[in-house]
Formats: C-alpha cells, structure tokens, sequence
C-alpha cells in the first residue's frame, strides 16, 4: 500500500538495485538540467549526469545519491533509474 503522493522508485546499477521504495519526490541532474519529479509527473525519458540525486522519502528522511549519469524513466508514477554506480553521499 502507499501512501497518497508517493510514487515507486528504483535505482538499478549493474550491481543491482541501489535503491527500491515509494517517495514523495526526486531531483536530478538531468542532461538539460536540474528537474525535480512529483507524484503524478508527465512522462519523461531523458539522460542524467553524474552528480547528485536528492530522495525525500514518506518518513521525512533524505537520501543522498551520487550517480555516475545513465538514464531515467518516469511513467505512471513509477521512476527507473539506471546507472553506472550509485553511491550514498555523506551527510
């Protein structure tokens, strides 16, 4: 079950999902630019770029990513990401 405004989102990296769960929004460093993703976004298909990936989960908590650029998919309130790595960022 989720929550009203989350949306499912996996992180995939050859070695496997990094990330896995429903959140409330994303921001990332797309090729065109910084884009944040919501709950019922358009659907989009677009490169990213190495840099941070910002998850703000239902909770409250924020995780931190550091992606090595790949491509996102968002469709039906659900985003895939797939990546070259996926490192947690401190702090």
């Amino acid at each position: 079950m989720t929550a009203a405004n989350t949306f499912r989102l996996d992180v995939i990296s050859p070695s496997g999902v990094q990330y896995e769960g429903d959140v409330i929004s994303v921001i990332a460093e797309g090729t065109e630019g910084s884009m944040g993703i919501l709950h019922n976004h358009a659907t989009l298909l677009t490169g990213l770029r190495k840099g941070a990936f910002t998850i703000k989960e239902p909770d409250g908590n924020t995780v931190s990513l550091e992606l090595e650029g790949g491509f996102m998919d968002v469709r039906n309130n659900s985003v895939v990401v797939l990546t070259e790595t996926a490192e947690k960022s401190e702090g």
